[in-house]
């Protein structure tokens, strides 16, 4: 079960991560669970991605997994684009139909800086 495999510490030994490696993490283990996605140009020039993503989980057992999910999004810099949704009762983690499943939908984006933002120098005094 995935739970087990990534419930260990996010920080490394020196106690901090930049934001592209907590995303290079964040796709490494979630990357499978994206459903959809699609790009969107801001007013300000910047690109946004908005991906879908689907969490199957037991809601009795697995609760760990799905703050590991938004404790990983956060620290990767993804925003939350619109609310979770909860479907209960999708199917069973079993064989034996004894573990409800549950499949939590998440819609993170991701922002691109603009071409001018990236190229904007400081004034100089």
């Amino acid at each position: 079960m995935r739970s087990d495999s990534i419930s260990h510490n996010m920080a490394e030994a020196d106690g901090y991560q930049d934001p592209a490696t907590h995303r290079e993490a964040f796709k490494q283990l979630f990357g499978g669970d994206i459903k959809g996605s699609f790009e969107r140009r801001n007013e300000d020039g910047s690109l946004s991605t908005i991906r879908a993503y689907e969490v199957l989980v037991n809601a009795m057992t697995d609760r760990s997994l799905l703050i590991e999910f938004g404790l990983r999004a956060a620290a990767a810099g993804y925003k939350q684009a619109i609310g979770p949704i909860v479907l209960q009762n999708v199917g069973f983690m079993d064989q034996h139909g004894t573990l409800p499943q549950t499949s939590v939908q998440f819609f993170l984006e991701e922002t691109q800086p603009s071409i001018r933002q990236e190229t904007e120098q400081p004034p100089l005094v």
